[in-house]
């Protein structure tokens, strides 16, 4: 693992799992790089967390995915949502919206209008604790109340710059009306598609 930011993430992921007796980690992403067209996203988070996971953890790889929307399609079928299973999204700490609109949408049925209705449920627990200002709400506010029936999204701190901030508040957009709108949905990929031939033609990846 080359990049110091994605080992810190896939530390702090392995903590995760021995801390809260995980017993199944799946990991999502595929073949994205354009640079090395051999490897998966999915695959090389692998390599690197067996050793650090140890026999006791199954690890699981779906690899088709490419964008967040696929992630959460592919990975319902590789999941067991027994009310007695606890299961834990990962997310970086500028997807969790995203992230927690997908999950709503895709493993438990809900469709825009209970959504929001959840959301709401979230704004309103995070407004209404009398000794935070809005102003003031932290990343550690927000992490208490991302959770659906079973379902409870962790937010890592991988991200903390601007730039990273502002790409998702636009690329979120997209994938999230995209659920809803095949076309915008094409337009959400073929921007994926031009991303990372840019990045593999600049080397940025």
């Amino acid at each position: 693992m080359s990049n110091p930011k994605y080992k810190g993430y896939l530390d702090r992921f392995a903590m995760l799992v021995k801390k809260k007796r995980i017993d199944v980690a799946i990991l999502c992403g595929g073949y994205t790089n354009l640079k090395q067209p051999e490897k998966s996203e999915a695959g090389t988070m692998a390599d690197y967390l067996k050793p650090l996971l140890g026999e006791g953890v199954r690890i699981v790889i779906e690899d088709r995915s490419r964008t967040t929307p696929e992630h959460f399609q592919f990975a319902k079928g590789l999941i067991d949502f027994s009310p007695e299973n606890k299961i834990f999204i990962v997310s970086d700490s500028i997807r969790f919206f995203k992230i927690y609109w997908m999950a709503l949408h895709y493993w438990f049925g809900l469709n825009k209008d209970e959504i929001l209705a959840e959301w709401l449920k979230v704004a309103k627990q995070l407004y209404s604790n009398p000794k935070k200002k809005a102003i003031d709400i932290e990343l550690k506010d927000m992490k208490r109340f991302l959770a659906y029936k079973n379902v409870k999204i962790v937010v890592d701190k991988l991200h903390k710059g601007y730039k990273e901030a502002i790409h998702q508040l636009v690329s979120e957009v997209f994938e999230i009306e995209g659920l809803y709108d095949p076309k915008v949905m094409d337009m959400s990929l073929e921007q994926t598609r031009v991303k990372e031939e840019a990045r593999a033609k600049f080397g940025l990846r």
